[in-house]
């Protein structure tokens, strides 16, 4: 991948030929942002930290979880709160560690993206508690992405 001053070209190998196909990287651009989004986000449920989990979120926002309901959040407060339950839940249920796979984004306007990913639970020694996909509708506002809606697969 070749990156200079702003303009991106990766080059792709085409096996048992001598031809190599060149794609934009635009979208790889955006895809190591929204991967150093989550992988910071990430941090904070494994540190249980509810308070700075709220900053990650735009306020109103709306969460669908695993059983269907959907919770709509007007303030960060109310964010917080939510979050640092759900954060507590996992640590109740052994999650020492966690990390995210399978990282898709595309971008769905000039200033937001879909995200999905499969996330992994984790115990102390690594072992995976469970996992589930979820989308993210994420907006860049103030300098920042910030999710303004989340969704777990069911």
């Amino acid at each position: 991948m070749v990156d200079l001053a702003g303009f991106c070209l990766g080059l792709l190998f085409v096996p048992d030929s001598n031809y190599y196909l060149e794609f934009p990287c635009q979208i790889s651009r955006i895809h190591r942002k929204s991967a150093i989004f989550f992988k910071d986000y990430t941090k904070l449920f494994d540190a249980r930290d509810g308070a700075t989990i709220a900053t990650y979120y735009h306020a109103p926002s709306i969460s669908m979880r695993a059983d269907a309901s959907v919770h709509v959040f007007q303030t960060r407060q109310e964010v917080r709160e939510f979050f640092q339950g759900v954060a507590d839940k996992y640590y109740s249920e052994g999650l020492r560690d966690s990390r995210f796979v399978n990282l898709d984004v595309k971008p769905i306007g000039s200033k937001s993206v879909l995200a999905t990913l499969e996330w992994q639970m984790l115990r102390d020694d690594g072992s995976i508690i469970r996992t589930w996909r979820q989308s993210y509708n994420l907006i860049h506002l103030d300098g920042k992405w910030q999710i303004l809606v989340s969704t777990i697969h069911i």
